[in-house]
């Protein structure tokens, strides 16, 4: 080595002279640094146990044993089960009480067994004779004519058996509810209802035939019970009963005589009633003398609709005062 560098130019030489020592430096710093790293290190310390959650990752995957494979059998599908029929929930209806009606007669004598029979309650008023009442119905007032009976007149003169005829009408339904059915007209030309009219267990139209007191009088087409009435007055009459007997005395106040009003009187009638409006009976005035123009506004003496002159003397109600 020695003879290969004295054959180096000078050159040559001065940079191997140069180089050498830097090189022998450098790994001299090498070493002692490696041996620095060493003293200073000490013993190593054992590894840190990691985590569940690392120690789970770095786990290695463990691929699953294989299972046997089975064959299952074909899903059967089932219907859908019907919901269960509910059972039938019957309603019973509220027990209510329908508001008792009186019996209008015994079922076989007065009643006819007739679907199409309406009832219409009312209240009595007043009794105006023995035919005649005024009646409450639906909060208005009527006046109410008996069908197929017609009883003794009391107004504008008193006729027998007049006052027992009232006087019966008026203990039987004076006051109270009755029950009233149409025949087939709704009113006469006077405007008043006709009716049939019943009171607890009684047709009064015909109790008065019973009691004599009226008599049968038909007005067609109403004539429903005409066959029956007219049966019922033929016992009254071979019984002597009533207006069917002896002639009674009946006592009554003789009348003031009275004048018959001139006809000019009654020129322009102002009066509460219409002269050619409802029947009006001597008991709607107050007076002889306003019952005597409206009797004249009407018509009379040649006509008297209203029935005010009893005796046809040209004098009005003359009981009136």
């Amino acid at each position: 080595m020695l003879n290969q560098f004295h054959q180096f130019s000078r050159l040559q030489k001065l940079t191997v002279l140069i180089g050498l020592p830097g090189a022998l430096l450098f790994a001299c710093s090498m070493v002692c640094a490696a041996l620095g790293l060493l003293l200073t290190a000490g013993p190593a310390a054992p590894p840190a146990a990691p985590t569940p959650q690392v120690a789970a990752q770095l786990e290695p995957t463990l691929a699953p044993s294989p299972l046997p494979t089975r064959t299952l059998p074909p899903t059967v599908i089932l219907p859908a089960a019907k919901p269960p029929t509910p059972t039938s929930t019957r309603v019973v209806p509220a027990t209510v009480t329908p508001t008792a009606l009186p019996q209008a007669t015994p079922v076989e004598a007065y009643v006819p067994q007739d679907s199409s029979i309406i009832l219409q309650p009312a209240r009595v008023t007043r009794v105006v004779d023995g035919d005649t009442i005024e009646v409450d119905l639906d909060g208005a007032s009527y006046r109410v004519r008996y069908i197929l009976v017609d009883t003794p007149e009391t107004y504008g003169g008193v006729e027998p058996f007049g006052p027992e005829a009232s006087e019966a009408n008026r203990r039987l339904v004076e006051g109270k509810t009755v029950w009233l059915e149409k025949d087939v007209s709704e009113t006469d030309r006077y405007g008043r209802l006709l009716r049939y009219v019943y009171v607890d267990d009684l047709l009064v139209n015909e109790e008065l035939l019973r009691l004599g007191v009226a008599q049968v009088a038909t007005y067609p087409p109403d004539i429903k019970y005409v066959d029956r009435f007219l049966q019922v007055q033929r016992q009254a009459q071979a019984g002597g009963v009533g207006l069917w007997g002896s002639e009674p005395v009946i006592e009554v106040p003789t009348p003031a005589v009275r004048a018959p009003v001139p006809l000019e009187a009654s020129a322009g009638y102002s009066g509460p009633y219409e002269p050619d409006g409802p029947d009006r009976d001597c008991g709607d005035f107050a007076t002889h003398a306003e019952a005597q123009a409206f009797f004249y506004a009407a018509g009379g003496p040649a006509r008297d609709p209203h029935k005010l002159d009893g005796d046809s003397d040209g004098v009005a109600c003359e009981s009136l005062p």
